[in-house]
């Protein structure tokens, strides 16, 4: 069968023309994808019972994607998460970055890899994508090519290759922003999901949502996810970290050999139909519980609020660039950044 659809999605306010590629497994699920943010629009797939949901967070049409702040299923770069201050020094020179959250910078910053058209090459079984970040963009020194390929096996895994190089020492953290709601997008509240993290340390953040510098267990915190928790459980025990965060923003350090395929989390829907495994390579993964959507309107006209969806990202640890003892996000010319996060649904 013929895996890879392209179809037209809509020009941007830019007179940029942007395509939708539907992915096809011999499941019947679907992923589409749009060169726009390399950004996943739907994940179609059926529960237990046969039922077929769109299980991520989105909008209908490319004015919504221009004009949307939440990074609904983006590729984000060149840097995910936050750099505090808005600023790094690499190599004893001090970089500026835009600061689009208070006195931080965040997912990359004010047009960051979420609001570029990338090239694109499709594949036997999906879509290869390709963006080049020139010298000094968002204030990153060197050009950095970068290739994010999506792929959909036969066993429900969304593949998602990630690999860069660059012509300067620069900083190359790569993640993607799909929030998931395993009941389908439109079903309201993830909060009756469970969800396990394979971490037994996290990184506790600041007022600002900047980490402090500590990797600090999960023992006797509401942040133990190694057994799986209702989400509406953690979130709603008493604790200064869940207050600074409104709810779960938090960096958890993956159990396993960093570089390695490993396996991050499980979220299961209430009814335990779905369940979705995640396993990177990343060291890390950002459980966030869509703490600050609120009255955004999506797909077929469904109002998303807070808790519509959750995000579990994999990437560097928030900030490492100016942590020492993080793992460090730096690529150096000549080497080469990869990464992969696979989605598996079972």
């Amino acid at each position: 069968m013929e895996h890879v659809k392209v179809d037209f999605f809509g020009i941007t306010k830019d007179s940029n023309k942007v395509y939708k590629f539907t992915i096809t497994n011999n499941n019947g699920t679907e992923v589409d994808i749009i060169n726009y943010g390399a950004t996943v629009t739907s994940f179609r797939t059926k529960d237990d019972f046969g039922k077929i949901d769109d299980i991520v967070l989105g909008y209908d049409n490319i004015s919504d994607y221009e004009k949307g702040e939440k990074f609904f299923g983006s590729t984000i770069g060149r840097n995910a998460n936050r750099i505090s201050n808005s600023s790094f020094k690499l190599n004893g020179k001090l970089y500026t970055l835009y600061n689009n959250e208070d006195e931080n910078h965040l997912h990359g910053g004010k047009i960051g890899f979420h609001k570029k058209i990338w090239d694109y090459e499709v594949k036997d079984r999906g879509v290869l994508f390709t963006y080049v970040s020139e010298d000094m963009e968002e204030g990153y020194p060197g050009r950095c090519i970068v290739n994010v390929e999506f792929s959909l096996t036969d066993l429900d895994e969304l593949c998602i290759n990630y690999t860069g190089e660059t012509t300067e020492d620069t900083i190359l953290n790569l993640t993607n922003h799909s929030y998931f709601n395993l009941k389908g997008h439109s079903s309201g509240s993830i909060l009756g999901h469970s969800l396990m993290v394979n971490g037994d340390n996290f990184t506790p953040i600041k007022q600002n949502c900047i980490p402090t510098g500590e990797i600090r267990k999960v023992d006797d915190t509401p942040f133990d996810l190694r057994k799986a928790k209702k989400i509406s459980d953690v979130i709603n025990e008493e604790h200064e970290q869940l207050l600074y965060g409104n709810g779960l923003d938090h960096n958890y350090c993956i159990n396993g050999e960093d570089s390695q395929l490993k396996l991050a989390a499980i979220l299961a829907s209430e009814d335990k139909s779905r369940k979705l495994f995640v396993y990177t390579t990343a060291p890390g993964i950002q459980i966030y519980t869509g703490n600050y959507i609120e009255n955004e309107r999506g797909k077929d006209g469904i109002v998303y609020n807070n808790h519509s969806g959750i995000c579990l990202e994999t990437q560097y640890y928030p900030d490492s660039i100016n942590i020492d003892g993080f793992p460090s996000p730096i690529l150096r010319t000549g080497d080469k950044y990869t990464s992969t996060t696979i989605y598996q649904l079972k």
